[in-house]
Parts: structure tokens; sequence; C-alpha cells
């Protein structure tokens, strides 16, 4: 309820305009009974059309006083609703930015997509509910009661036995279906999950004609989540049934006990007949609110749900006071004793793991899959923090700076390249939009996408379709480079992210760099070792290990890795690597 209080706190004149337009109505719509009783005592038995006449204009009067109170609470309670959702969803946006990887991986993409949309509209559409239908049937009861037990203590019992017995029977049947509302998120978050793998993943599907085992697998959640659904909706059913038995219980009840006072002149029949418009409209509107009561459960699950994302604390975080970055040292980056492990992986990921990148050379890290290659990358991007030693970046310990100024500092390509919605000038321009064109021109000539971005139809304003489906693997990865390659950073680091280009591609790429950026540091990690050999320093990765450090003539002298690597991957002695480049 922390994000309720802190909205209410923040839009309190709304809120409470709101509430004074809802009691606007509902004095309007109490007040229409009351006025039928006069008319009935006052007019219609005493034969009095001039009474008549003035109780129906006033009562016309206060009709369309309670229609445009309507329409305006009506119209507010759509702008909390709106303002509240946007909120609600700006928090989670905001939150998500400072999660560490980490953090994101723990909930998951189809959880996190389902938070910032099904949950937000389910909690926007009880909150208009709640001023429309929800709050006005516990106000009018409570009126109701009252003045029916000012005109007769007897009937406004009846009255007030029939609310009880209905809210009563709604509070056990709501008690009873909050574990199922509470499990609704959670075959929601499947239901995407599942979904977003089936259509991610259906060309793989169709490789393989499996398509009979993923209708089995999606089913499967669907009849999960409608099971759900059913022992849902079986419970409310049985509020509308209760509801109507209890208005014609009532109506049966006060005409019973109301007319045996009316021949002795204790109740007139328009009070009666008050007292029944009344109960009337107190179990009519309980009937509403029990239609849509339904999804207070669920919202108040999906409430949870956001609320506990945005308090979570960021496993990453940074100090209070910042340091600034030197720019003076002649080392980029140095790992000093780092161990680094995974949550819930058994062993350390990175054991005792010491090194430096220095300023404007190139430093390769080689090793089979596992060896801890990417996670140096991770932890020098600070995506994690090491479980002992420490990374230092220009001479400044990496926990020390913002995660701002460390990240402007280094540009990172990853090994999957992922290209967003929109053009491909928007793509390569990602960390400087209003850049210069030249400059986006000359990263891409470096990264050698020019030649293929200027022969598309639109050259640089081409579209690029979510994830770059409509771009090939190589032609994704060369525009990931030029997007890395624009940004001026201290540090550029590929984290395999020449796997997709081909061997003469990736040798004339590696060769624009030294040509086009010779003073900038690269941080190379890759298993070719075609891609690694001319670096000046290359580091040796085995099982978390440091096994070598070196350039690519003492490895093969000194290091039974790197030369297993190397033959591996033909290359024996000096003169072939220097044919093969």
């Amino acid at each position: 309820m922390k994000l309720v209080k802190q909205f209410i706190r923040q839009n309190l004149s709304l809120v409470l305009g709101t509430l004074f337009l809802l009691l606007i109505q509902l004095i309007a719509t109490l007040y229409i009974p009351y006025l039928v009783a006069h008319i009935v005592d006052d007019g219609i038995l005493a034969n009095n059309l001039n009474t008549i006449y003035s109780l129906g204009l006033e009562m016309l009067f206060v009709a369309i006083i309670g229609v445009i109170a309507a329409v305006a609470c009506s119209y507010y309670s759509s702008v909390i609703a709106t303002r509240f959702g946007t909120d609600l969803r700006l928090q989670v946006f905001k939150k998500v930015q400072v999660l560490s990887v980490k953090d994101v991986e723990d909930y998951g993409t189809s959880s996190l997509v389902s938070r910032i949309t099904s949950d937000v509209v389910n909690i926007q559409q009880v909150v208009v509910m709640l001023f429309q239908m929800i709050l006005p049937g516990p106000l009018i009861g409570i009126v109701c009661v009252i003045m029916s037990y000012m005109i007769s203590p007897t009937l406004g019992l009846v009255a007030l036995m029939s609310i009880l017995v209905f809210l009563g029977a709604a509070i056990i049947v709501t008690k009873r279906a909050v574990p199922y509302m509470n499990a609704i998120q959670y075959y929601l978050d499947r239901m995407i999950l599942v979904l977003r793998e089936f259509f991610v993943g259906v060309r793989i599907i169709r490789a393989f004609d499996n398509s009979e085992y993923e209708q089995k697998r999606t089913d499967k959640t669907f009849e999960d989540h409608a099971e759900n659904m059913i022992k849902i909706n079986r419970l409310f059913a049985y509020l509308s049934p209760i509801a109507y038995a209890l208005l014609g219980v009532s109506m049966v009840a006060i005409l019973w006990f109301g007319l045996i006072d009316v021949p002795s002149g204790t109740l007139q029949l328009g009070e009666v007949t008050a007292v029944i418009e009344y109960t009337t409209l107190t179990i009519l509107t309980l009937i509403m609110a029990a239609l849509v009561i339904v999804m207070i459960p669920r919202a108040l699950a999906a409430l949870q749900r956001v609320d506990t994302l945005i308090a979570i604390e960021p496993s990453v975080q940074d100090i209070t006071t910042a340091h600034k970055l030197s720019h003076a040292s002649d080392d980029i980056v140095r790992f000093e004793h780092v161990f680094f492990g995974y949550e819930g992986e058994d062993g350390d990921a990175l054991v005792d793991v010491s090194f430096y990148i220095p300023k404007g050379q190139t430093t390769a890290i080689i090793g089979a899959t596992g060896s801890g290659k990417s996670t140096i990358a991770k932890l020098i991007m600070r995506f994690h923090d090491t479980t002992n030693g420490r990374v230092m970046f220009q001479d400044t310990d990496i926990r020390d700076l913002s995660q701002h100024d460390l990240r402007d500092s280094i540009s990172y390509i990853p090994q999957k390249s992922f290209l967003f919605s929109g053009t491909v000038q928007e793509n390569i321009k990602f960390h400087k939009p209003n850049g210069s064109n030249e400059a986006m021109r000359q990263a891409a000539r470096t990264a050698q996408a020019a030649p293929f971005i200027e022969s598309l139809d639109a050259s640089y304003h081409s579209e690029v379709v979510r994830g770059g489906m409509n771009f090939s693997g190589g032609q994704k990865q060369r525009i990931s480079i030029a997007r890395a390659l624009y940004k001026d950073a201290d540090l550029y680091v590929f984290d395999d992210s020449f796997s997709a280009l081909d061997y003469k591609t990736d040798a004339i790429l590696r060769q624009a760099l030294k040509k086009d950026m010779p003073e900038a540091t690269y941080l190379i990690i890759a298993q070719r070792v075609s891609t690694i050999m001319n670096a000046d320093q290359i580091i040796v990765m085995d099982q978390g290990h440091i096994v070598g450090i070196g350039t690519h003539a003492s490895l093969m002298q000194t290091s039974p890795v790197y030369r297993q690597f190397a033959q591996s991957q033909h290359i024996f002695d000096e003169q072939e690597e220097t044919d093969h480049v």
C-alpha cells in the first residue's frame, strides 16, 4: 500500500475532488427515494397536485445534478487510474534501469513485461471501478440503513441484516479466492514466457518439425491458467444468486412488517416505499460491486508484485560519494586477485585473476567455453561485483566510481548482437543521437558495415525491425560494432563480437581498427586464434584461472593450452600464422 499512499499524497487535490463528486452523486441518488416518499404521502394520497409538481421539479433538478456529478466522477476516476498506471510504469522502468544484470535475470523478461503491462492494467481497472462501482456500495448501504432505521427500527434491522449477510458471503468468497488470484500472475508469466519462446523460435521449431510438442507445451500453460480462472469464477458465481435471493427476502420482510403498521398510522405508505427503494438500491449496488469485486484480489496481488520489484535493493549500487575518473593512468584496467562466483553455481567462475590492460594497446582473452572470458567483461562493466579482490579502472576501484561514469568510458559489444527497432542511423547513433553523420559513416566504414548499409534503398535511414530480424547475423554484428566505435571511449570491449563474421571480414575489420583508431585501447575476447594472434597481450583462460599471458609467439612456446587452441585451428608455426592473416 506504500505506492497507493505515495500517489495519494502527490495527487491529493485530484483524489479529494473525485471523492467530493462521488459524494454529490450519492447524495443525489439517495435523495430521490426521500422525495418519492413525500410525493406518495403528501401529493398522491393527499390529492395535492401542487406538491406533486413542486416535488417532481425538485426530483428532476436533483437527478440532473446527480448525472453531472456521475459523469465528472467517471472522468476524473479515469484520470486518476491513468496517472497511477503511468506513475507505476515509470517507477518500474526506472527501477529496471538501475537493477544489476543478475537482478534482471532473476526476475526474467516475461515476469518484468507482465508487471509493467498486465499487472498495471489490472490495477488501473480496479481504480476506475473503485470510484464507480465499489465505493458507492458500502456508502449507500450505510446511509440506507440509517434512513430506514429513522423511518422504522424494524425495517432498518431488515435492511441491515440483508446487507450483513451479503457482505459476509462476499468476504468468505473473496478470502477463498485469494490463493487463486495470487496464482493468476504466475500463470500469466508462464504463458508470456512460452509464447515468447514460440514466436522467437518458430523457425527452429519448424526446422526440427517439433510443432506437436510445442503445441502440447503451450496448451498446458493455457489449460493451467484457464483452470485457475474457472475456480475463481466458480466461487464468485455464488454472489449474484445470494444477492438476488436476499433482495427477494428483504422485499417480502419489508412489505410484511411495513404494511402491518400502515393501517394503524404508525407508518405511511410513502415511507414503506422509500425503505423498499433504499433496500433495493443497496442490494443492486452491492450486486454491481460483487461483479467487479473479483478483480480486487487480483489487483492487490498485482500491486504487491509491482511494489516488490520497486522496493528491491539493487545488488550493484553506487557509493554515496563516487570518485571522478582521472584519465591519467597508463593502465586502463587492472585486475587484482579477483575471485568471482555466480550465485547458485558450484565453484568460482574466476579464481585469483590478476592482469592489466595497458593504455593504447590491444589485449586479448582466449579460452574454451565456460573458462571465464565473458565474466571478465561483465566485471569490467560492473554488471556484477567481485566476490574477492578488486577491479581497477584508471587507478580507481570501480566500486568507488559511479556506474554512469564507468560505463560512459567503456564501449561494449556483446557476443549476441542486438538491434533496436527504428533505423540503422538510430542504432549506430544510439549513444549520441545528435552526433555528426560523418562520424557515423566513419564508424560504419571501420566496422565494414558501410558497403551493405549504403546498398540499401534508404541507406542509413533504412528500417530495422524488432531485434534486427531483417538483417543477417554478420550484418547485425557489424552494425553493433559500428555503434560501439561511434562512441568515444577509453576502452572498447569486444566480447566474442567477431564470431558471426567470416575470416576475411574479421581480418579486414581488425586492420581497419589499427588504421582508423590507432590510439584506442581494445579488449578482444574470442575463441578464434586468428582474431587475437596480433594482439599486444594475450591472456589464456582455463576453468576460471589464467594459465598464460604473453604474445602469440611466446605463448606458442610456453602455453600448452594456447598451443592446443592454435593447432586445433590449423595454426602451427609463425609462417603459417602470417599467411593466414
